[in-house]
């Protein structure tokens, strides 16, 4: 084989060798780049349950409520409670499962199931509370306005909620 042979088959050689390590760098690359399916789904669901709790929206509410007592047939009192509060509406990403994640590769899309929305609070601004009452006499001689506080601060958590729920 002459000189030019020579130089044939090792330009040849050279490409082959050339060619098999950019085949073996693409596979590399698509390993890396393009991950398995499971490898996805797993690390997002790991990543969003570590995010724990999603606070997507809160909202301010006032509740105004009235409770009366009588006693005596003839004394009466009667105490209105404003209270203003905020609620969240939270969702809890913990209670995520291997189900609610899903890996779609030809879209290359991640589909997340959400677990429902969920209510925190009331969280009453103690500092804006106002308290308004009739009846002094009642409230001067008796527990009435611990009863009637006790009671207004009860119901107006649950007005808080009850306009909370609403739509």
């Amino acid at each position: 084989m002459g000189s030019l042979g020579r130089l044939v088959v090792g330009v040849l050689l050279l490409a082959v060798l050339v060619g098999a390590a950019f085949l073996l760098a693409v596979r590399y690359v698509e390993r890396r780049v393009a991950p398995e399916p499971e490898t996805i789904v797993s690390g997002s669901l790991q990543g969003l349950r570590e995010q724990n709790r999603l606070s997507a929206f809160a909202a301010r509410y006032v509740a105004v409520v009235t409770s009366k007592q009588q006693r005596f047939g003839v004394l009466s009192a009667e105490r209105t409670l404003t209270m203003p509060g905020t609620v969240r509406y939270e969702v809890d990403l913990a209670r995520l499962t291997q189900r609610d994640v899903a890996w779609d590769a030809a879209t290359r899309t991640l589909s997340v199931t959400l677990p429902p929305v969920e209510l925190v609070g009331p969280q009453v601004d103690v500092n804006q509370v106002k308290a308004y009452d009739s009846g002094g006499l009642l409230l001067s001689l008796t527990d009435a306005r611990q009863i009637l506080d006790d009671a207004n601060r009860k119901a107006g958590q649950a007005e808080l909620l009850r306009q909370a729920r609403d739509a």
